[in-house]
């Protein structure tokens, strides 16, 4: 609701009714702002100016419902503007209210501008009526503000569409450029769980959006308790508490919270392969299959995590074969339907990734093969030999399932022909298992010693 003073600025007297007869939409506001224009000659506003002035708040029948004193001075967009904290008003939506400001003869209101006004707050001639939230609030709400329209998700929504039509979505990366909604570059898990979405009737962006948030949340939250208990479990909670706030709220972790992309599924899969493969050697074989069946970005996870069943944790060369199968189940079982139906196309749509051009999101460094325009297979070259540097290392105990993870995720991040946002995350829970594990071999070490 935005009323449109008279003037762009507004002389306030002892006693001057602000606006009238307001309907505010539903809710609870408990703050009122001010906007008021800096004087004295020096652009400053003294708290002699404002420290007496009075907000009222008055029902349609004239009472007075509400006040507030005391106002703080504060600042956006290098702005002045004096707020006032005050008791909710439960406004039904229906409800008008009037604002009469008392002993403001020193100050002079202006009228907002956009980018002074917030998003919950409704601006009111010089006013500024909103909600108090707390951070944690304040960020889902605008997470439930982010559409999904146009993000790589809505476009798993389409390719879901597509199997219940009984439609091959690797099809089209054998037509024209135009043919595909997005490309179909990864292995179809992701799919195919869409497809069940769909299936049920949850078909539309808006009422998926509805039922794949919860289930992006519940992931999102998983991850940061995985890292906070095996920090916890070393001995190790405060630990644990930077750990899992470094996981919940770095930017990249936010990105694609708000994106809902299926990369936390396919990290919680991961980490969980990585952490159980000492105790469950076989359960966490099939969960790493299960994160490549979701996207195949930790392909190059999975040399590190059989050598390291291998080398580090001592399994027989009978597990090792089945261990082996195991990782490649669930990538083959959801792969070989569309394989059967169009071989050609479903490969060319996985492989794509080998052999897409060089470009990172804007604000990223360049690659090197970018930087020397080098391009196809020859591109990846210094990345698989780093790669194959590590599973050296693997091979000959000189590093943990742990820290082969993060080095071979580090060389992809860094070397990558194509890099964005939602890669990070597959890296960043690595970083913190790695601290943990070192500072836990010190202890040992120490106790040895003595």
């Amino acid at each position: 609701i935005e009323v449109e003073p008279d003037m762009l600025e507004l002389e306030l007297g002892e006693e001057v009714m602000v606006a009238e007869n307001i309907k505010l939409p539903e809710g609870r506001p408990e703050y009122f702002l001010l906007w008021v224009q800096e004087g004295h000659g020096l652009n400053k506003i003294e708290k002699t100016d404002y420290e007496a002035m009075q907000i009222e708040v008055l029902s349609s029948a004239g009472n007075v419902i509400r006040s507030s004193a005391n106002p703080k001075l504060i600042k956006r967009e290098d702005k002045a503007a004096l707020l006032f904290s005050l008791d909710r008003i439960d406004a039904t939506g229906q409800d008008r209210y009037s604002f009469r400001v008392r002993n403001g003869e020193r100050v002079r209101a202006v009228k907002p501008m956009p980018a002074h006004i917030k998003e919950g707050e409704i601006a009111i001639a010089a006013f500024q009526v909103g909600e108090r939230k707390n951070w944690l609030n304040l960020l889902l709400f605008k997470v439930y503000d982010r559409e999904l329209v146009g993000e790589d998700i809505s476009m798993y929504l389409h390719r879901g569409r597509q199997i219940v039509e009984g439609r091959n979505p690797f099809s089209c990366v054998l037509q024209k450029s135009e043919a595909c909604i997005g490309y179909p570059a990864h292995i179809p898990g992701m799919y195919l769980v869409v497809a069940g979405f769909v299936a049920v009737g949850v078909d539309q962006i808006d009422t998926f959006e509805g039922a794949w948030r919860p289930v992006v949340f519940a992931v999102w939250l998983a991850v940061g308790f995985v890292l906070f208990g095996y920090a916890w479990k070393r001995g190790q909670p405060i630990l644990g508490v930077a750990a899992m706030g470094l996981w919940l709220f770095n930017r990249w972790t936010l990105d694609v919270l708000f994106v809902a992309h299926t990369d936390f599924i396919g990290t919680l899969l991961l980490l969980s392969a990585v952490l159980l493969a000492g105790s469950i050697p076989l359960l966490a074989a099939f969960l790493l299959g299960l994160s490549l069946a979701v996207k195949q970005l930790a392909v190059l996870i999975v040399p590190v995590f059989l050598l390291a069943l291998w080398r580090q944790y001592g399994l027989n060369k009978g597990k090792l074969v089945l261990a082996t199968l195991l990782v490649l189940l669930a990538p083959m079982a959801v792969t070989l339907p569309f394989l059967i139906d169009d071989p050609v196309a479903t490969i060319t749509g996985i492989l794509y990734p080998l052999e897409r051009p060089a470009h990172s999101v804007r604000g990223f460094a360049p690659s090197l093969d970018e930087l020397l325009d080098v391009t196809h297979t020859a591109k990846s070259l210094l990345m698989f030999f780093l790669t194959g540097v590590v599973y050296v290392a693997l091979w000959r105990k000189e590093i943990s399932l742990i820290a082969g993870v993060l080095m071979v995720m580090a060389i992809m991040m860094a070397f990558t022909s194509t890099l964005y946002n939602q890669y990070f995350v597959w890296f960043i829970p690595f970083i913190p298992l790695a601290i943990a594990e070192a500072r836990g071999k010190m202890k040992l070490k120490k106790t040895e010693d003595v």
